[in-house]
């Protein structure tokens, strides 16, 4: 994906905002992960069930969550 593209399902419409290339490994025994690159991406049109369905998980409302948000991956 590229900055500015968008994808969309039945869900919601997900848009890639920005990528930071990292490449670093953290080493936390037991654990080693390796980050290739952080994605900042906004999520709108989000169904109504599905924002529920974030909201239980997340300390929010369905109300905020169906206005749309944007996240981290890593």
């Amino acid at each position: 994906m590229e900055v500015g593209q968008k994808a969309k399902n039945d869900t919601a419409t997900a848009e890639l905002f920005k990528i930071k290339q990292v490449n670093e490994t953290v080493d936390i025994a037991p654990l080693k992960i390796i980050v290739k690159d952080v994605k900042v991406i906004k999520l709108t049109d989000i169904d109504p069930t599905f924002a529920e369905d974030i909201a239980l998980n997340a300390d929010t409302t369905s109300e905020e969550i169906k206005d749309g948000f944007s996240y981290i991956q890593c």
